[in-house]
C-alpha cells in the first residue's frame, strides 16, 4: 500500500464506496477495446457503499498516461459529468443520494467528442497508439465529506 493510499485509508474517503465497472463499449471491462475513430465510449459501473454516504456526482473520464511524460494520474482529455444540475433521465437516483451501508447502484457513463488521434498528436506527438501509451477511462464518485473520493480505472485498448 503506497503513502497516498494511506493516507486515503486513513481519512475514510476511499472506503466510503466500491466502484466497479461492469461493462465498455458492451464487452467485458479487461477486454474492452475502442476504435481510433470512435468518438463516443460508453459503459456500466455499479456502486456499492461501505458506509452510510450522500453522493454529489458521478464523473468519468476518458484518460491517456504515458508514465514517462505524464505521470500516473495521465492526461483527461474528456469527461462526462452528472451532478445536481446534470441529471440523468430515467435513472433510479436524483443528485444528491444517499446510500447505506451495502446498498448498490448501478450507473452509466457515455464519454463523447472523443479525438483519440487529435489527443495522443497534441499529448504526446504521434497519431497513434504507441506500446508506452495507455488509454483508460477512470470513474470518480463525489462522496460529501470524503477528503479523497473514490475512483476506479480501467484501460482500454485503442484499435
Amino acid at each position: 500500500m503506497g503513502f497516498l493510499d494511506k493516507v486515503k485509508n486513513f481519512a475514510g474517503g476511499a472506503s466510503m464506496v466500491k466502484v466497479e465497472f461492469l461493462d465498455i463499449e458492451r464487452q467485458s471491462p479487461a477486454n474492452a477495446q475502442l476504435p481510433i475513430t470512435d468518438s463516443v465510449v460508453k459503459g456500466r459501473y455499479r456502486i456499492t457503499a461501505e458506509k452510510d454516504c450522500t453522493v454529489l456526482r458521478h464523473l468519468a473520464q476518458f484518460r491517456t498516461r504515458w508514465p514517462e511524460k505524464d505521470g500516473t494520474l495521465g492526461t483527461m482529455h474528456a469527461e462526462d459529468v452528472n451532478d445536481e444540475k446534470n441529471q440523468i433521465i430515467g435513472a433510479p437516483y436524483t443528485f444528491p443520494y444517499n446510500m447505506k451501508a451495502g446498498d448498490t447502484m448501478e450507473a452509466t457513463f457515455l464519454i463523447h467528442d472523443l479525438d483519440i488521434r487529435k489527443y495522443l498528436h497534441s499529448s504526446y506527438g504521434f497519431g497513434a497508439m504507441q506500446p508506452q501509451v495507455e488509454a483508460f477511462v477512470k470513474v470518480i464518485v463525489d462522496v460529501k465529506g470524503s477528503p479523497f473520493d473514490p475512483e476506479f480505472e480501467q484501460k482500454i485498448q485503442i484499435v
